[in-house]
């Protein structure tokens, strides 16, 4: 919306940093309630067969949670080169 308004180049990557930040903390939170989900089915689990199944589920989850957590780290390393340039 700032670009939009012509507030200039900076303002725009700010808007767009933060709002990607944004988009990648939510992501997070929702992956780590997942995970919190699996966690307490894994418990409740009563065979090693039925923790077993989880598995999978695990390796996605942990798989997600990096690539947002790398996302993360490449937002804050741009300094501010977002796609305007």
């Amino acid at each position: 919306m700032l670009c939009a308004l012509g507030a200039g180049r900076l303002m725009c990557r700010v808007s767009w940093a933060m709002s990607t930040a944004d988009e990648l903390i939510k992501q997070r939170r929702q992956l780590q309630s997942e995970l919190n989900d699996l966690v307490a089915r894994r418990s409740a689990g009563k065979t090693q067969a039925e923790r077993l199944e989880l598995v999978p589920e695990a390796v996605r989850i942990t798989g997600a949670m990096q690539w947002v957590e790398e996302e993360f780290e490449n937002l804050t390393r741009q300094k501010m080169e977002g796609p305007f340039d």
